[in-house]
């Protein structure tokens, strides 16, 4: 990134790590990392603006006070053009590994718009051989968001962000994410002994061992069940480490029921359907998902392969 912010001055970040590996729940090989990046220039100059036809968890970032990102503008608005500041990074970041002789590849993700721009490079251990990298832009958002539920206590002084997630093919469009709060709520998450990591890496671990990982689920999915659940069920003796195989299993019940709902809403969002525009792929998630049940229960051996 050193590399990256002497190619191009507008792009100098301060590094935050984030994702499994920070919050302790990272499963398998640490070979995968994701990386926020942050300009403290852009603070307070940017806002996100929202109106009548924005979908829900989404917005427009606008800057308040002009900045090196005016390049990036969309023609007669203020508004930044998402996907031209992500395509930057990528570019940067191709330029740097080149200069840095780093041998690697780019990732093209079986999504299209996610925000991070991903590569792995050539680590030359034979255990790790690829080490995949995520790096997103964040721009911190000065105002928590409207429409979202309150700052969770533990997560005061953490800030909502936008990310360039492109929506509906809408290059103008920036997702609102959480991603900075969800960081102390899953970093203090156990502070009582409880057992809430581990009923996440559980689920997550079945969910990468099964055929088809229980496409079009994402362990941020999981992940947002839990939240809930550790919202609703507050006492610590709900989730102590004798529980972890009923609270496993409300898990498991809720994901089932949500997507036979097709409806699982973002924690922090109450308003925005995760699952939107995954509806005619949420069948066959309830097929793997009832699949993995009669495996787990006939043959547990043949899953549990790994120590938590």
């Amino acid at each position: 990134m050193a590399k990256v912010a002497f190619n191009d001055p507008c792009y100098t970040f301060r590094v935050e790590f984030k994702g499994s590996s920070y919050e302790g729940l990272k499963i398998g090989k640490p070979d995968e990392f994701d990386y926020g990046l942050v300009n403290d220039n852009w603070r307070g100059k940017i806002s996100v603006f929202v109106n009548a036809t924005t979908p829900v968890g989404f917005g427009y970032a606008v800057q308040n006070i002009a900045t090196c990102l005016d390049k990036f503008k969309v023609p007669g608005t203020k508004r930044i053009d998402a996907s031209k500041v992500r395509a930057h990074l990528r570019n940067l970041v191709e330029e740097a590994m080149l200069q840095l002789g780093m041998k690697g590849r780019f990732v093209k993700r079986p999504w299209e718009g996610g925000p991070a721009v991903t590569f792995e490079f050539v680590s030359g251990d034979p255990e790790f051989l690829y080490i995949s990298i995520d790096l997103a832009i964040g721009i911190d958002l000065p105002n928590w968001p409207s429409g979202a539920r309150p700052r969770p206590a533990g997560a005061e002084s953490a800030k909502a962000q936008l990310v360039p997630k492109v929506k509906d093919e809408n290059s103008a469009f920036w997702q609102i994410s959480y991603a900075q709060v969800e960081k102390p709520i899953m970093e203090n998450i156990d502070s009582d002994g409880g057992c809430r990591k581990k009923v996440l890496q559980l689920a997550k671990y079945f969910k990468g061992k099964y055929v088809g990982r229980w496409h079009p689920l994402a362990s941020y999915h999981l992940k947002t069940i839990l939240l809930h659940m550790n919202d609703e069920m507050r006492h610590s003796k709900d989730w102590v480490q004798g529980m972890l195989v009923p609270r496993f299993k409300d898990l498991i019940d809720r994901l089932l029921k949500r997507l036979r709902t097709g409806i699982l809403y973002n924690f922090f969002m109450p308003t925005q359907n995760l699952f939107e525009g995954k509806q005619a792929e949420l069948p066959g998630a309830i097929v793997s998902v009832n699949d993995f049940l009669k495996t787990l229960r006939g043959s547990p051996q043949a899953l549990l392969q790994y120590k938590f």
